[in-house]
């Protein structure tokens, strides 16, 4: 599964795909799709819009397009 937005950079992010220490996933949706430059990288977190996600809290955080979403659920 492509989990980079670097070939898709153009393509709106719908939601923040988050996998805890336990292995769960938590899929977080977008009220309106976003694009990269919306989203900030901080030192300890990421932040898009008013919502941020600390890095500790989670393993891996994935910025899904429709796509990679889709792909996720799939393999879920």
């Amino acid at each position: 599964m492509d989990s980079s937005l670097t070939q898709k950079a153009t393509e709106p992010i719908v939601a923040l795909a988050c996998k805890d220490r336990a292995g769960n996933f938590h899929i977080v949706r977008c009220d309106q799709p976003l694009t990269l430059n919306e989203i900030e990288r901080r030192s300890n977190m990421i932040q898009m819009k008013e919502m941020c996600f600390p890095y500790k809290w989670y393993d891996s955080i994935i910025l899904c397009t429709e796509e990679n979403l889709q792909e996720l659920k799939h393999a879920l």
